[in-house]
């Protein structure tokens, strides 16, 4: 017997295991890492890009622009106004508050040590601050205000001696008289006379005063001697400047005595103090309180007359003229697309285009930094100017030419003026985002894809942009006749309106229909209706007037694109067309090739070459057959129908046929008409084909109608209408 062969455990090898430990571990640490960058990038990276998103639309937003622009005129429309209101508060306080309290200075003449004499000075009452000279004897400037009242008193610190008898010194002034004489020149005014009193006063009081003193004015030299301060009250409420209608007097001095030499003066202030009243005493003694409320009472009224003036001024720009000028462009609007689309007057209708711009420049319907999303409904509108104009350019015929000469200059002109437009109206609506991206590759690639593309990518190009056009025309028809019809429900006077028959030239507007209020009331709709219109060229049926007028924008893109092609291509072909033979009209013409539909009217019939350098057609050319046996009665038949006639394609038994299985063809009368059943016969034959379903039906709209008819005469009894004839 064989026994069994053990199996032996496979070895690892160290270095194995500890390689894919490491595997392991780095497995580990990059999901690690890609957990912790799922997590970072969840709660820093996610939310600080739609932060920052947020904050760089914001920042980047017109409509923000527009918020700080008008912030900011607020803000200086707001500063202006305090600050002329603080410039009206000091001209006013000013011109009507005076100096309330008015000192001038006393120095007092003791005499001499031989002659002593009362102490006494003359003041000369003048308001400047320099020192007049000895001759002036009149003041420069006046001290005082006009026919205002003024309280005088003299202001004395007065020396009080150190020592046990300052009660007797005191005694000794109480007979003391002070006078005082305000002199207008030689005239005297005012004279008063008063006492001087003294006050006794506690030792510790003055040295209190003293040491209050030492303290407050620290660097100002104070006599030893203890000082007292005396006020003598002089004159109350005196008008030193009196004036009137033919006199006016004006206190020019002051001549001061006092009768008595036994004290000393340190110093001696004539003190004027202005009675005043009412407003101006309040500016006077609460400055701060009659400042904000005379500021905010100024500021108050320019803001008033400010916020007036900017009402008015609204209301004439804005209203009046804005508000009537719109409606009057958008009614000249509608009226040249109107003529546009009938064809019968277009210098008429481009001159109410140059109108309509004219206006929309003036107003700035649009600003340069909108987007197709702010700009509001009626105001899209005006892109469709450039478009029309365009279009109109592109058709309007060269009849007023007298010449070939003239016909071609005449339609160069036409044809720069068409690509112009185009190109202006490509401008303004890439500029504002009014196409969607999608959309204008494909029109870029088409108006420049015959140097780009190859013929079979230019083929399926077109083929898209023909779809799409058919597309949006349907779309759009259905829209605007829903439109028109709820229109002419809400509003009976827009079905007096005339139908325009190419949607192209169809703006939709409809008068008594405000179109920002639709546009308030549809708001949420048109943002995502628009925002999808812009995202994609897929046509989606309008819900709504903006999204009507935005895929018309569309379809003016398109149209407008194929019409820049096609005049460029033309203008390729007119500055390399040989100039016309003046000579054409007198020269022989072998055969009269008036009643020939393919005329040439920018090519001669004899001069130039067919093909340029480069290989291009300079004018058109047929291609005939190389046999020249055919008879001149075959040559003239197969010239009658030349290219783009438009030949029958069907004989009149087919027309027929055709109509006949449409139905358009009446075949009743006569006697098989008489011969023919009645429908009720019609019926009661075919009930009569039992175990049919076409006879269940007819014998179910049998008995539909003797119910009907029984109900009938149950409601309405025989006679019971019959009134009149009785009997």
């Amino acid at each position: 017997m064989y026994g069994r062969r053990r199996l032996r455990p496979t070895r690892v090898s160290s270095r194995a295991r500890q390689r894919a430990l490491e595997r392991r571990q780095l497995q580990l640490a990059q999901r690690g890492e890609t957990i912790v960058y799922a997590v970072y990038q969840a709660i820093v990276l996610r939310p600080a890009a739609r932060i920052y998103g947020a904050i760089y639309n914001l920042v980047g937003s017109p409509t923000s622009h527009r918020i700080v622009l008008r912030l900011v005129m607020l803000t200086a429309l707001h500063v202006a106004c305090v600050g002329m209101a603080i410039l009206a508060y000091a001209g006013f306080y000013h011109t009507w508050v005076p100096v309330a309290t008015t000192q001038k200075d006393v120095y007092l003449q003791y005499g001499s040590a031989y002659e002593p004499t009362p102490p006494y000075a003359s003041v000369l009452l003048d308001g400047g601050r320099a020192d007049l000279p000895v001759w002036q004897t009149d003041p420069i400037q006046p001290l005082f205000h006009e026919n205002f009242e003024y309280d005088v008193a003299l202001e004395m610190r007065v020396l009080m001696p150190h020592n046990t008898q300052n009660s007797m010194y005191i005694f000794s002034y109480s007979d003391a008289m002070v006078r005082l004489d305000l002199v207008s020149g030689e005239t005297p005014i005012y004279h008063a006379s008063r006492p001087m009193l003294l006050v006794a006063e506690p030792r510790i009081i003055r040295w209190l005063a003293r040491i209050a003193r030492v303290v407050y004015r620290p660097f100002q030299r104070e006599p030893i001697v203890p000082t007292q301060k005396i006020r003598v009250p002089l004159l109350r409420r005196v008008t030193p400047w009196i004036k009137g209608r033919t006199r006016s007097i004006m206190a020019t001095r002051a001549n001061l005595m006092i009768d008595t030499s036994d004290f000393q003066v340190q110093s001696a202030v004539l003190r004027f103090d202005a009675h005043i009243s009412g407003f101006i005493y309040a500016m006077y003694h609460h400055p701060i309180l009659s400042f904000g409320l005379f500021v905010l009472l100024f500021a108050t009224i320019e803001f008033v007359v400010a916020g007036g003036l900017w009402t008015l001024l609204a209301v004439y720009f804005s209203y009046s003229r804005s508000m009537a000028s719109s409606e009057s462009l958008t009614e000249r609007l509608a009226s040249a697309a109107r003529l546009a689309s009938q064809r019968d007057d277009p210098k008429h209708a481009l001159a109410l285009l140059a109108d309509v711009a004219r206006m929309a420049d003036a107003l700035a319907v649009i600003s340069e930094n909108e987007r197709v999303r702010e700009i509001s409904t009626h105001s899209l509108r005006v892109f469709f100017l450039p478009s029309l104009q365009a279009q109109i350019e592109d058709t309007i015929p060269c009849s007023s030419a007298q010449n070939e000469a003239d016909r071609m200059q005449l339609r160069k002109k036409q044809v720069d003026a068409c690509i112009g437009a185009s190109r202006l109206f490509f401008t303004t609506a890439s500029r504002h985002e009014a196409i969607p991206a999608a959309v204008g590759i494909m029109l870029k690639q088409h108006v420049q894809g015959r140097s780009q593309l190859a013929p079979a990518e230019q083929r399926h190009l077109k083929i898209q942009l023909m779809r799409l056009e058919k597309q949006l025309e349907t779309y759009l028809n259905d829209f605007r006749t829903q439109y028109r019809a709820q229109a002419s429900l809400k509003h009976p006077a827009a079905q007096r309106l005339p139908e325009i028959s190419d949607v192209f030239y169809d703006l939709l507007v409809v008068p008594h229909i405000d179109d920002d209020q639709e546009e308030q009331e549809e708001n949420h709709l048109e943002e995502s209706s628009a925002q999808a219109a812009l995202q994609s060229y897929e046509a989606r049926a309008p819900q709504s007037l903006r999204d009507y007028l935005l895929m018309l924008l569309v379809l003016h893109a398109v149209r407008t694109a194929n019409t820049m092609n096609a005049a460029q291509q033309e203008l390729e072909l007119l500055q390399n067309a040989p100039p016309p033979d003046m000579n054409r009209d007198s020269a022989p013409k072998d055969a009269d090739d008036t009643w020939r539909l393919d005329s040439r009217w920018f090519s001669g019939s004899k001069g130039g070459p067919l093909l340029g350098d480069g290989g291009k057609p300079l004018r058109p050319f047929v291609i005939t057959g190389s046999d020249s046996n055919i008879d001149a009665r075959s040559s003239t038949k197969a010239n009658v129908f030349r290219p783009s006639h438009r030949l029958p394609t069907m004989s009149i038994d087919e027309y027929l046929a055709e109509e006949q299985r449409r139905g358009n063809v009446i075949r009743d009368g006569g006697p098989a008409q008489q011969a023919a059943a009645t429908p009720r016969e019609q019926q009661k034959e075919t009930s009569q084909m039992d175990g049919t379903l076409e006879a269940d039906q007819a014998e179910e709209a049998a008995r539909q109608e003797a119910i009907h008819w029984d109900n009938y005469t149950e409601m309405f009894k025989r006679g019971a209408g019959n009134t009149m004839n009785r009997g």
